[in-house]
């Protein structure tokens, strides 16, 4: 088994030393680049501000909840470094308050603090660490991921399934999908909260006005895994098998044109067709995390955490994709 973090371990390096690196299109690693936003997100009647100033260590899932209503200074507070998990309580807001020796701290504005005031540490932006800047964001606190704490030291994007999501405009999709038949590889390990309801991984659009080309989730009325792939009119190339379950599950597909090949944690997912796959005439120049669209409106959000992303703009040889495949598998526990 792997050990907890693991960024740099076993001698992993990273994707940007491994085979294939030359076609690598964008990597994106839960322990690196993540920018948060200095103001927590608040929910609740009326909320204070609140901000952070001070270093955020990795793995710390700030959640602040008051639990006496009053002013600042009579206001009393309890916050959780895991998103809930476990608590420090009895803190009496102020200016500034030192949150435990986490080197952060939690400044309080003036005014009136109800006791269904909640506060959260949100990641509004995820920096690519292949050398092509393809950063997702998020401009919405309301829309943005929070650093979700999971088991073994690790952590990563959170998303909430009802209103969540990040996306990357830069030109990575384009690149990836200019057409249906551009070959191109995409690998990445995500964390699934549940796997009730139908919940995306990611997606490809044109913005988000027309429904997206290219999608994979598990879906909940079959049980499987699906992988959906359509050009202009709607023609559709799906891998459907397996059985999603809770958890970290490694993913890996292999696209070339009508040939489409899907594999989940290490694991070959069956092909079917529902006819054969038309030209996409449309720019795409979105991909979003955690959610797609169907006519212009973003649905089957994902439950989910994503801890690493990698893309690249052609299809290794079959060896190659094994290798990068295994070095993922080995991160995350599957060998």
């Amino acid at each position: 088994m792997h050990s907890a973090i693991g960024p740099m371990n076993s001698g992993l390096l990273t994707p940007r030393h491994w085979p294939g690196a030359a076609n690598l299109q964008s990597w994106h690693a839960f322990w690196l680049g993540k920018t948060y936003s200095t103001t927590l997100y608040a929910e609740g009647t009326t909320p204070p501000g609140v901000t952070v100033s001070g270093t955020i260590p990795e793995n710390f899932g700030l959640r602040i909840e008051i639990t006496t209503g009053g002013s600042r200074g009579t206001a009393v507070f309890r916050w959780s470094s895991d998103n809930g998990t476990s608590w420090t309580s009895s803190v009496t807001t102020a200016a500034s308050v030192a949150l435990g020796s986490s080197g952060v701290n939690a400044d309080f504005a003036a005014g009136t603090y109800a006791t269904d005031n909640v506060y959260q540490l949100k990641i509004t932006s995820w920096a690519d660490q292949g050398g092509a800047s393809n950063t997702f964001a998020q401009a919405s606190l309301m829309k943005a991921p929070i650093p979700r704490v999971l088991t073994a030291g690790r952590m990563g994007l959170g998303f909430d399934g009802t209103q969540q999501l990040m996306q990357c405009t830069t030109g990575l999709a384009n690149t990836l999908l200019s057409g249906n038949d551009t070959a191109h590889m995409i690998l990445g390990a995500v964390h699934f909260d549940s796997v009730a309801a139908d919940q995306t991984m990611f997606s490809f659009c044109n913005g988000a006005v027309d429904t997206s080309l290219y999608d994979i989730f598990p879906i909940a009325s079959t049980s499987k895994w699906r992988f959906n792939k359509r050009g202009t009119t709607g023609s559709l190339v799906m891998t459907e098998g397996g059985t999603p379950t809770t958890g970290i599950h490694v993913f890996r597909i292999n696209n070339a044109g009508t040939t489409v090949a899907l594999k989940v944690d290490g694991s070959t997912i069956s092909l079917s067709s529902s006819g054969a796959l038309d030209a996409n005439s449309l720019t795409v120049n979105t991909l979003t995390l955690a959610a797609t669209f169907i006519a212009g409106a973003e649905a089957n959000r994902g439950a989910l955490t994503w801890l690493e992303l990698l893309t690249y703009n052609a299809n290794p040889s079959s060896a190659i994709g094994d290798d990068i495949e295994n070095r993922l598998l080995r991160r995350y526990g599957f060998i």
